[in-house]
């Protein structure tokens, strides 16, 4: 949650940074500043993303649920090409780009409430017992214990 909340919050602010005219070389700094909290939360996002769909799919589907972490980003590529084609045709590029990183940063907060909605209406449950026994195993297998006895 922290990781889609932190894209949203960064892509948002990116929308209403201060022009350079305003406050001068800080303008690019922030600019700076947002991508690296925004390329820091992404990665934690997309790796999650990827080992959340690897070990909930079936096993004889695996690979190709797991390559649609990728595949998602192409389209997401995509989409961002068409909505900048549209920005410089339409709207024109002084102000116009603000919006996409404003409407941009509201989606992610639509998803924030999505999967909210999904765990508390209890989508995840199966899910999370799977988790429960994948890490039990893995405690076993490596000789870790709970409780008052020590790692090993």
């Amino acid at each position: 949650i922290s990781s889609l909340l932190g894209m949203s919050v960064t892509t948002g602010l990116m929308g209403v940074l201060p022009t350079h005219d305003q406050v001068g070389v800080l303008a690019p700094v922030l600019l700076l500043l947002l991508r690296l909290v925004q390329g820091a939360m992404l990665g934690g996002e997309a790796i999650g993303a990827s080992l959340f769909l690897l070990e909930s799919a079936e096993k004889k589907r695996r690979g190709f649920v797991s390559s649609l972490v990728d595949a998602s980003n192409m389209l997401g590529a995509v989409l961002a090409s068409v909505v900048a084609v549209y920005i410089v045709r339409f709207v024109g590029t002084e102000m116009g780009w603000r919006y996409a990183f404003i409407f941009g940063g509201s989606l992610g907060f639509e998803e924030l409430v999505i999967g909210l909605l999904a765990t508390n209406l209890g989508y995840n449950a199966g899910l999370h017992n799977k988790v429960s026994r994948i890490d039990a195993k893995l405690s076993e297998h490596l000789g870790w214990h709970r409780g008052n006895e020590s790692i090993h």
